[in-house]
């Protein structure tokens, strides 16, 4: 038990101070410059073109692969206006940009086959 009140006393606290030394800076700035020499070189960099697919498409297989059947698809590209060289009844490079091209110009499938969309446009038979 308390038998006096609680009183409130103001103290004052003197400051506590001290003396610091602090450099003084007299110089001017100055700005140097290094050179680092130049490097090059190539970035690859993928870039999603569109989600993966499969698609099944008829082909001209190799059975009806024939050079007479090749021979009839070259100069059908040749007659629609797209180079496939010789028609010698072989199929290369040249068979296959023209190929392609003709499938590009006729919103057809492009694949690295002949495929029976292609060939029944040309109006060659698959067989």
């Amino acid at each position: 038990m308390i038998d006096t009140e609680a009183t409130v006393r103001e103290v004052v606290v003197p400051a506590v101070t001290r003396k610091v030394r602090l450099p003084i800076v007299t110089d001017q700035a100055k700005v140097e410059t290094d050179t680092v020499p130049e490097q090059f070189g190539t970035v690859s960099k993928t870039v999603k073109v569109s989600d993966a697919s499969v698609e099944w498409r008829s082909i001209l297989c190799e059975v009806n692969t024939t050079p007479a059947k090749v021979r009839e698809i070259k100069e059908a590209l040749k007659k629609a206006g797209f180079n496939p060289g010789n028609t010698d009844g072989v199929v290369n490079q040249s068979t296959m940009t023209a190929l392609n091209a003709y499938q590009r110009a006729n919103n057809l499938p492009i694949d690295r086959n002949i495929n029976l969309a292609t060939v029944k446009s040309l109006g060659v038979s698959a067989k």
